[in-house]
C-alpha cells in the first residue's frame, strides 16, 4: 500500500510551457518481490520490482482556461525498480543506499510520470 503527492507547477500544452498550480496525488497498491545477493559477510545488493495499481487523483489550476480547472481521476498501472546497497551494521539491521525509478500511467488528460530517487535508511530483519 502506499501513497504519493507530487506538486505541479507547470503545464505543457500544445507544444508551450504555462503557469500552473496543482498536484497529482495517487493512492498504490503494488506486489513487490525483491531479492537479496550477497557481495560478502557485510554487504549485500538488494533489487525489487513493484508492478500495481494506482487510484490517480489529478488537479491543475490554470488562469487562462475557463472554468480555471483541470480535474481527472482514473485507476493507472504503475511499476517500481529499486536497487539497493546494503551493510549490515548488526544481526538484523541493515543501513542501505539505494535508487529507485517509478512509472505511473497516463490518466485521461494528464501523461504519465517518470521519478527518479536516492534513497537511505535502515532495514530490520526478521
Amino acid at each position: 500500500l502506499g501513497f504519493e503527492r507530487t506538486t505541479l507547477e507547470h503545464l505543457l500544452w500544445d507544444g508551450n510551457l504555462y503557469h500552473a498550480n496543482g498536484d497529482s496525488i495517487s493512492y498504490q497498491i503494488v506486489f513487490s518481490p525483491g531479492y537479496r545477493f550477497h557481495l560478502s559477510d557485510y554487504f549485500s545488493l538488494r533489487t525489487g520490482l513493484s508492478l500495481g495499481f494506482a487510484n490517480r487523483h489529478d488537479n491543475y489550476e490554470i488562469e487562462f482556461l475557463l472554468p480555471r480547472s483541470l480535474n481527472d481521476e482514473n485507476i493507472v498501472f504503475l511499476g517500481q525498480l529499486n536497487f539497493a546497497l546494503a551493510f549490515q551494521a548488526s544481526q538484523n539491521t541493515s543501513l542501505f543506499l539505494g535508487y529507485r525509478y517509478g512509472y505511473l500511467g497516463h490518466s485521461g488528460p494528464f501523461d504519465s510520470v517518470s521519478n527518479h530517487a536516492f534513497e537511505f535508511g535502515a532495514v530490520w530483519d526478521l
